[in-house]
Order: C-alpha cells, then structure tokens, then sequence
C-alpha cells in the first residue's frame, strides 16, 4: 500500500484546528497521522469547500509507457493462432524476425498466459472438493504429512468404538 487515504471530515476537523483554533502544524499532523506536508498541502488545496478536499484519483491517466501495443498483441495472435504447436521460443524468435518485437521474453510469455492465448497453457483455477469427514467408526482418517521432498510419513487415525474422544495413532 502506497499511502493511506484520510477522508474528507478528517481534512476538514485538522483545517479546522489550523485555520480556526490556530494549532501548530506539528501538533495537527501528529493528532492525525499524516506528515506536516500533507497538512501543508490540504490547506493549500483547501477553497472553502468541502470537495475541494476530495481524494484525487492516484491511477495514472495513461498507459505505461513500455506497455505492450495492441498491435503488439495482434502480432501474437496471429502467429500463435497459424503455429498452435509452436513453444514459446519460436513464437519469441518469430516476432523479432518478422515483426521487429523488441519487448523481453518474459513479456510475451505473462501476455500469453494471463490472455490464455495457449490452451495448453491456461492455469486453472483451483476448485474447492468437500472433504470426506468419515462418520462410521471404525473408518480410517488419511494424513499425509510431508517433512521433505524425498519422504512422507503415513500417519492413519482410527476411532475406538467405545471410547470416541480417544485416537490410536499408528506409524506405517
């Protein structure tokens, strides 16, 4: 998070007490959190209305400016929609060649993918399965728990007929 935004009845209560009851502005910009500049800045901006404290937008108005073109990405479509077999590689090493493409590897590559332009490619999103809770006694509970990449450990659980708050714990 870049900034934390103060609303307006804040700006107004800390113009109030700089423009009116004459408080410092150190003592207004710890009250309020913000630094001395910002309460500069809002009493500056200030008119005499209350929109005139309005948060402005921070999104930039314009693209970036080493963002991708739509011709960019016409280029791409086309290629992989006449080479749908092709890797990545070629489908880079074609753009450059034949359409002058001058944007990093890894430009392409986050293009392709976020715009599923490979099918292949296309990451799925996980989908939640309703877990199996087992409600029979004498059904066995399944725990894999992974301590490294090379081993796991099989840990079954079993509930005991008569007593069913206790769990035998057994190692394989």
């Amino acid at each position: 998070m870049r900034e934390i935004k103060s609303n307006t009845k804040d700006k107004m209560k800390a113009l109030q007490m700089l423009l009116v009851d004459k408080k410092p502005q150190w003592y207004i910009a710890k009250k309020f959190r913000v630094s001395r500049k910002t309460i500069w800045e809002w009493s500056k901006r200030y008119d005499g209305t209350i929109k005139s404290l309005n948060n402005k937008s921070s999104r930039p108005h314009t693209a970036h400016p080493s963002s991708q073109t739509e011709q960019e990405k016409r280029y791409i479509k086309t290629i992989i929609e006449q080479n749908p077999t092709w890797g990545y590689t070629e489908i880079f090493g074609e753009l450059r060649t034949k359409f002058a493409y001058t944007r990093h590897y890894l430009t392409m590559y986050k293009y392709i993918v976020n715009s599923c332009l490979k099918v292949a490619d296309c990451i799925e999103k996980y989908v939640a399965k309703p877990y199996n809770t087992p409600d029979k006694i004498g059904q066995k509970w399944r725990l894999i728990v992974s301590l490294s990449q090379k081993s796991a450990i099989m840990v079954t659980l079993i509930a005991i007929q008569n007593l069913p708050e206790h769990i035998i714990i057994s190692t394989r």
